[in-house]
């Protein structure tokens, strides 16, 4: 067979006991065909995670030759752990001939969107691999970031400054896993990146550069005169309150009582049952959901559909991995802690199909202004400090029932073990990730 020269995106590693990694190439259109390769074969060609490359075609699963390339899109590559991710500012939303939503894009071909109950339109994606290579199941699937139309253009002309510049985080330089989890929506105003300085903001003059981070795009608008931002009056308050003056404000606070209208033994009434066989007289035991899928988790950040339909996005607080909870009924706020019961689809992210009761918080917290939007800023204590190396972009160390978190501007030190952070869910690298903002 003649060997062909393809062009190929490197997308995923994958970590074997025995054999070391593998990267997972996908090809670009019209080979949209994926390969896997052994990592220390790409690294003598100077071939990373997270590159694009040429590469010849021996045979129908044999690659050769491989050399690094050029693309338009290297700025929109972010590489965190063992995954790479490929951000479109704006990519259309159809549906195919079988129903499913996908994006058109130029050098995949049909992208699958992992949510697929959106609306037709266009929006700011990240593409990522999904499925398992050991079941031969590995593929692409399109994470929707926000709405590509996150501005209203004016008659004036609007001139762009530029785009994206995240940096290209090498994964082969990377020790620690990540779960790669996104939220939805996330508007950034200029110095807002963090809940520290709440009290110094100011509304930005209409003849300023004003920035959107929803396609990372900073639009430079001088002949139209902006709505004006009011600084955030409301002060932080906390997750789970204790009130010694009964004239003060009131603030949030957790019911533990809450079990959605139902008693402890109607929910158990609920469960399924078990029959005993060969013993007379039997009496039903119930089954407890397995370990797997009844987890304590909390609400994290709440986005408004248009359709009036509220969407949670959960943190699972025994998994360290997000979810979603998309059921209608409910109208939980931030900080809400609660068990449920939660679903792995096939795409690897979790949902959860069933709210059962609030419980206790796990962990201590404010709700705090950020921008526009109300955050949670959790107070836990950091253990397991690592601080940034070769290996490492970002210090980081471990909280428990968060996992990892980032010390992003450095605030840490081996000294910091035993400490109290605190810690919000703030975009790192174009993935959002808990991310240390101060200490206690």
């Amino acid at each position: 067979m003649a060997s062909d020269s393809l062009t190929f995106f490197a997308v995923n590693r994958c970590v074997y006991a025995n054999s070391g990694s593998v990267i997972i190439l996908f090809g670009l259109s019209p080979h949209n065909k994926k390969y896997t390769v052994l990592e220390s074969e790409l690294h003598r060609n100077n071939v990373h995670l997270g590159d694009f490359l040429n590469a010849c075609l021996i045979n129908e699963t044999t690659l050769k030759l491989f050399q690094k390339c050029s693309h338009p899109n290297d700025e929109n590559v972010s590489v965190v752990q063992n995954e790479a991710y490929l951000r479109f500012p704006s990519a259309e939303a159809t549906f195919d001939n079988n129903g499913s939503l996908i994006f058109n894009t130029r050098n995949f071909g049909p992208i699958v969107s992992s949510d697929q109950n959106l609306s037709p339109g266009r929006y700011y994606i990240v593409i990522k691999a999904t499925g398992q290579l050991e079941k031969g199941d590995i593929t692409l699937c399109a994470d929707v970031i926000d709405e590509a139309n996150f501005y209203e253009e004016p008659r004036s002309k609007l001139s762009r400054k530029g785009i994206s510049r995240y940096p290209t985080i090498k994964s082969h330089r990377s020790n620690s896993p990540s779960d790669g989890a996104y939220e939805y929506i996330d508007v950034i105003y200029p110095g807002d990146q963090e809940y520290e300085h709440l009290e110094h903001f100011n509304t930005i003059p209409s003849n300023n550069l004003y920035g959107m981070r929803a396609a990372d795009q900073l639009i430079e608008n001088k002949n139209v005169t902006l709505p004006k931002l009011h600084p955030p009056a409301p002060l932080p308050r906390r997750l789970k309150p204790a009130l010694s003056n009964p004239t003060e404000t009131p603030t949030r606070t957790i019911s533990t009582d809450s079990r959605d209208g139902y008693t402890i033994e109607q929910l158990i009434e609920k469960l399924p049952t078990l029959e005993l066989e060969g013993i007379e007289n039997s009496v039903p035991v119930p089954q407890k959901p397995s370990a797997q899928n009844l987890m304590k988790a909390f609400v994290h950040s709440v986005l408004q559909h248009p359709n009036q339909v509220k969407m949670h996005f959960i943190w699972i607080c025994g998994l360290n991995k997000n979810a979603v909870l998309k059921l209608p009924m409910h109208d939980l706020e931030l900080g809400h802690f609660f068990e449920g019961i939660f679903e792995e689809k096939p795409n690897g992210s979790w949902e959860c199909t069933r709210h059962l009761r609030e419980i206790e918080p796990l962990l201590n917290g404010i709700i705090v202004q950020n921008g526009k939007k109300e955050k949670v800023e959790l107070i836990s204590t950091i253990t397991q400090y690592q601080p940034a190396s070769i290996s490492l972009k970002y210090a980081q160390g471990y909280v428990n029932h968060l996992g990892v978190v980032y010390d992003k501007n450095s605030r840490l030190n081996p000294d910091s073990n035993g400490r109290n952070v605190r810690i919000q869910k703030l975009k790192l690298d174009g993935i959002f990730e808990w991310v240390v903002t101060g200490f206690e």
